[in-house]
């Protein structure tokens, strides 16, 4: 899954590790509204979502994502 070359917007979402639990946890889903994202990015997104990338801090290591439904409000 390869970053397109015109990538100029990004927001950084930062999970709470402190209520997720302990022991390992890990390839958990999170729900994230597309409200939650910027103006800027709720702009210039594709319709369907497909141009969503996920990554660590590191902003390079992509994650598996999987985009539910992309409308205004709605989960992606």
């Amino acid at each position: 899954m390869a970053y397109p070359d015109d990538y100029s917007q990004y927001d950084q979402i930062t999970i709470n590790h402190t209520i997720i639990g302990s022991g390992g946890v890990n390839h958990f889903d999170i729900w994230l509204p597309v409200t939650l994202m910027s103006s800027t990015a709720q702009s210039v997104m594709r319709s369907d979502g497909g141009d969503l990338r996920v990554t660590l801090d590191d902003g390079t290591t992509q994650l598996p994502r999987e985009v539910i439904q992309n409308s205004l409000g709605e989960v992606i």
